[in-house]
């Protein structure tokens, strides 16, 4: 502080104040237009009413006090600084998020910022790892059938586990893409399942279940050394790409921007676990199936279909996913 002298107008006299304001375009943060902000005339007047109608989440958002909520003009420099930094990112945010996400911007979990750009990077990547229709033809002793009564115990040792949502929808693509990709005897397609879990809970979960764990539910059908062995097979066979877009990543997002309630955000959640088991569902994407489930939920529980112009370009139009949602 010592090359810093501020005389009693709270004015900067050295480079100190040149530093702070190159942060910042030179035509909008130039040390004469920072002054001239916080000067008490009609344009500043305004954007001191708008900065009070900014939002309480807002605000806490980007950790501005609540003293910060109206202009002061018996402030440091630096307080005025970061007064139009805050204003400058609030009116950025404005103008680039939906209004959903700008209410949920106080919540880290929500990312609201890159909302947007997540949602397109899973549309854009959905198709890489996904297991197509028609594999099991390929199979010569696995059938639609042992493949439903397989997920179906998987549902179970899932909700035994209390694991995470996305991990059993990561074990269920595990799966699949294992046997689109090569055939395996009925002996060791309950191994295969859970070994397909058990990478799904190193991957998603933080407090994975123990190996020995996996070789209990089996009823001490297999040992640790099959589980590994199988495991090297499986993450050699995928070429370790374990990260694929789940229905239940697309259900979170959608239900978010159609202002969905709990209890229909809940039934949606239930009608994508259903094609899980389900062999004919592979032909639709996570995407679609999530969607469909979604406007099935709110028919069912009455709620206003708002399948507004919003969602037919993020999503799906309605007449795209009606013969998903009859299937489902």
């Amino acid at each position: 502080m010592e090359d810093m002298e501020i005389d009693e107008n709270n004015d900067f006299k050295n480079s100190k104040h040149h530093t702070l304001a190159s942060f910042y375009p030179s035509s909008i943060c130039a040390s004469k237009g920072l002054d001239k902000l916080c000067q008490p005339n009609d344009s500043n007047i305004r954007i001191e009413s708008n900065l009070d109608s900014i939002s309480h989440s807002i605000r806490g958002s980007l950790n501005l006090p609540s003293s910060y909520s109206k202009f002061s003009f018996q402030r440091t420099d630096e307080e005025k600084l970061e007064i139009f930094r805050t204003m400058c990112n609030v009116e950025l945010l404005q103008n680039r998020l939906n209004s959903v996400d700008l209410e949920t911007l106080d919540i880290p979990e929500e990312v609201s910022e890159y909302a947007d750009d997540i949602l397109g990077n899973m549309r854009r990547s959905e198709q890489d790892h996904l297991p197509h229709y028609g594999y099991m033809k390929a199979q010569p002793d696995v059938n639609e059938k042992m493949r439903a009564i397989l997920i179906d115990w998987l549902i179970e040792v899932h909700f035994k586990f209390k694991l995470l949502p996305e991990t059993l929808f990561i074990t269920v693509n595990i799966i699949d893409r294992f046997l689109e990709a090569k055939t395996i005897e009925r002996q060791r397609l309950q191994l295969l399942g859970v070994t397909s879990m058990w990478i799904a809970c190193k991957y998603e979960e933080i407090y994975a279940p123990e190996l020995k764990d996996f070789v209990y539910i089996t009823d001490n059908a297999y040992q640790q050394k099959d589980i590994l062995k199988l495991e090297y097979e499986v993450l050699r066979t995928l070429e370790f790409n374990v990260t694929a877009p789940s229905s239940y990543r697309f259900l979170q997002r959608y239900a978010k921007l159609l202002g969905a309630d709990d209890k229909a955000f809940n039934l949606a959640w239930y009608l994508i676990e259903l094609p899980l088991i389900e062999y004919k569902m592979l032909k639709y994407d996570p995407s679609m199936i999530s969607s469909a489930a979604l406007f099935v939920s709110m028919k069912i529980l009455k709620r206003e279909i708002r399948w507004n112009d919003k969602m037919k370009n993020i999503c799906y139009s309605e007449n795209k996913i009606r013969p998903c949602a009859k299937d489902l």
